[in-house]
């Protein structure tokens, strides 16, 4: 079920028996600026663990509890230039209590969303401080992933020319340090007002119950000009290279490629098993050859980031085999231009990748993810996954392929 329930506020049903659990999850869905990232990320933060009725995280998790253990968690993410703020609850199928857990986990998301911990200068001022620092020294701490700090700084240099795109959808650490009570209550004005609104339940529900709960959700029509989510990349120039140094025993050489194929264009299967074969599945040649024959990484992979129209390439390896791992990725992109692989090779990619699908629709997560992909970009979700894998061809493979080209490299080493 999907139906929109006024102007700018959108209610999708999935149901189905699989689960024990009932997930509801909604969304608050806005441009991303090159600013608005962190003031979102800290309102997410905040809201998620305290309200009027819950003043203290103590008070909060009692509440769960009474629900029998239902979880909540929140976050924000983003596709494209859209950024999301996400809100979710968890509870228990009514067909395992005698408690109408649905209708108690819809109100307190109500809560927590709709009634905050806030007095007529803002938000509580001891919340706000807390869960800036926390905020802050979390960000902090993804420096210490050097395999996450390394694709960051990809991101920074491939999209330098975007300063939207290069700014993570949680904001930076200076961004959040400079925020003030102020900016975070004209967040959520904002974010009540204005964002587009999605609200999500995935469990064994009834449409018509779920539809008369959310009606009881203070919610009101909003003027929400929908935007391009898919976007091509821009890039002219020759490959931008970046070294940098720091005290560390791995070295990091990460890239960017520019890829032909979009999300659910004519190829983007086609595209999805060439970057299997490169580096998205145990059978690829960055796995297979460049890992474990020439034991050259201690990781190796690939991804698509079909909504930017690029492939990113990730490698942890000694700092002295840089030159020569460089050489390795560099031939494992001719391999699959050139159409050196078997049909058998093929043929286990994309059995794997169709059994990781299959996998995943056992995770409501999953299920909402693809629900929300969706609703961003106006593109239903698949029908035959697996039918449509199978029928990539070898040919199409190597088209895809041969549309790659390095646009960035990025090498993290130790000091000199």
């Amino acid at each position: 079920m999907d139906k929109q329930i006024m102007a700018g506020v959108h209610l999708h049903v999935i149901p189905t028996h699989q689960f024990q659990t009932t997930k509801i999850m909604m969304t608050f869905t806005s441009r991303q600026t090159a600013t608005n990232a962190a003031v979102r990320n800290l309102l997410t933060n905040i809201l998620s663990t305290s309200s009027a009725k819950y003043p203290t995280q103590t008070a909060l998790a009692r509440q769960l509890s009474n629900l029998y253990g239902a979880m909540i968690g929140a976050y924000v993410s983003r596709l494209s230039y859209a950024h999301v703020m996400r809100f979710k609850i968890s509870v228990i199928n009514e067909r395992y209590t005698d408690q109408p857990l649905l209708p108690q986990g819809f109100d307190l998301l109500k809560e927590l969303i709709f009634n905050p911990l806030m007095n007529a200068d803002g938000f509580d001022a001891l919340t706000f401080k807390l869960q800036q620092e926390n905020l802050i020294n979390t960000l902090k701490s993804w420096d210490d992933d050097k395999q996450f700090y390394a694709l960051r700084q990809v991101e920074e240099l491939v999209f330098q020319n975007d300063p939207v795109l290069a700014t993570p959808s949680t904001g930076t650490v200076d961004q959040v340090a400079e925020l003030t009570n102020l900016d975070l209550m004209r967040a959520y004005q904002d974010m009540i007002a204005k964002d587009r609104i999605d609200i999500y339940v995935v469990g064994d529900v009834d449409a018509a119950e779920v539809e008369q709960l959310v009606s009881q959700l203070p919610l009101k029509e909003r003027q929400f000009n929908q935007f391009a989510v898919l976007t091509r990349p821009n890039w002219q120039g020759d490959v931008l290279e970046k070294v940098e140094h720091q005290p560390i025993e791995q070295a990091k050489l990460d890239r960017v490629y520019l890829c032909p194929v979009n999300y659910r264009e004519p190829l983007y299967r086609a595209a999805m098993v060439m970057n299997g074969l490169l580096g998205g599945t145990p059978y690829s040649f960055l796995f297979t050859n460049v890992r474990e024959q020439a034991s050259m990484a201690y990781y190796a992979s690939s991804s698509l980031r079909p909504f930017n129209g690029h492939l990113v390439m990730q490698t942890g390896i000694q700092p002295d085999n840089v030159t020569a791992v460089q050489t390795l990725l560099d031939r494992q992109v001719t391999l699959l231009q050139a159409g050196d692989f078997s049909l058998e090779r093929l043929q286990m990619v994309k059995d794997a990748l169709i059994n990781q699908y299959e996998t995943s629709q056992d995770y409501q997560n999953s299920l909402l993810e693809r629900q929300l992909t969706a609703t961003l970009t106006g593109i239903a979700t698949a029908n035959d996954f697996a039918k449509e894998i199978q029928a990539v061809t070898k040919d199409q493979v190597v088209e895809v392929a041969q549309g790659l080209s390095k646009c960035v490299e990025y090498v993290l080493t130790g000091e000199d």
